[in-house]
């Protein structure tokens, strides 16, 4: 698209209207929606706007240009799709969708196309089942991920991945425990969760030792002191397990429970309305120590799990938590 097509006041937004219920290659909606031609618009407000004819969109795959491009490696070939088909949201695309859009049918895969983690689900545009994790980005690929080949619905590359996270991720201060603030723990939260999809695909492809590293790494670099472990620290819990290292994993373990039961008993001792106010989180608290007993019995961690398990009985006795 030239600036003329997409410039302040041009195609701000585009309706969609579905006038089929089959998927059209995504070359042609793009030439359609960029059509001056009245016959290719509809009238609105006494303007003629362009428009989309289906929210349903498909962009053909090239399996010579794909590896020619080395977009997957040659082992992979059998699993390229003919076509990435996805399903848009919502009754309008706005600028920056139109623009991806655009981007998308003229690629070609002649230069990788990345989203960063951090963007949340919104900015994903319904494509997140083509998605690569190789680090704190996800990368455009011809692979459909399927419970066989992706962790949590997610592919991870994990030569490409690891490569970056032992190699080339700069790790900063986290790890000398100082205070970070409420952007730099989104960071921490996101990379110990990412950390944790590269470990469990290692994991199951029996690379144990470079499984442990990355989960090393990990708690290494974010301590507890620096942001107190969260729900992805289950994951590293995990991994941990699965690696053999219980003494780790049941030090996370215990120290997230031992600080989900000081909150939940400061929630409890607050009165009506501030009380209320923490009642999502304790929602959340709850549901984390549950997950921390099954883990420990499904490890076997019995004199672990006896105690979660007797501590969760008094606080429910006490109605300190409330029954699930």
């Amino acid at each position: 698209m030239t600036h003329d097509e997409y410039r302040d006041g041009t195609r701000d937004y585009l309706f969609v209207i579905n006038t089929t219920d089959s998927a059209q290659d995504l070359r042609d909606v793009v030439e359609f929606f960029k059509s001056n031609d009245h016959k290719n618009q509809i009238e609105s407000g006494g303007k003629y706007i362009n428009y989309i004819t289906t929210d349903k969109l498909e962009l053909k795959v090239d399996k010579q240009q794909v590896l020619k491009n080395n977009v997957v490696p040659p082992s992979l070939v059998d699993s390229i799709v003919p076509a990435i088909d996805w399903t848009l949201s919502g009754s309008y695309v706005d600028k920056n969708t139109m623009i991806v859009m655009d981007l998308l049918a003229h690629d070609d895969w002649s230069r990788p196309i990345y989203f960063t983690t951090f963007s949340g689900a919104e900015s994903f545009k319904g494509l997140q089942q083509y998605f690569q994790l190789e680090g704190l980005t996800y990368r455009l690929v011809p692979l459909k991920a399927n419970t066989t080949n992706s962790v949590a619905a997610t592919q991870v590359a994990t030569d490409v991945m690891y490569d970056n996270v032992i190699h080339k991720f700069h790790w900063g201060n986290m790890g000398s425990k100082v205070y970070l603030d409420e952007n730099a723990r989104r960071m921490a939260l996101e990379l110990r969760q990412n950390i944790g999809s590269l470990a469990q695909a290692l994991i199951d492809q029996n690379k144990l030792d470079s499984a442990k590293k990355v989960l090393d790494l990990c708690v290494d670099s974010i301590p507890n002191e620096s942001y107190p472990y969260d729900s992805p620290m289950i994951v590293i819990a995990y991994g941990y397990y699965e690696t053999g290292n219980t003494s780790k994993a049941n030090m996370i373990a215990k120290t997230m429970f031992d600080a989900g039961q000081d909150k939940l008993e400061y929630f409890n001792s607050l009165d009506g309305d501030a009380k209320n106010y923490y009642g999502y989180e304790g929602q959340q608290l709850n549901e984390m120590m549950q997950k921390l007993i099954l883990l420990a019995r499904g490890f076997k961690q019995q004199d672990l799990y006896e105690n979660f398990q007797s501590r969760m009985d008094i606080m429910l006795k006490n109605g300190v938590i409330n029954k699930l």
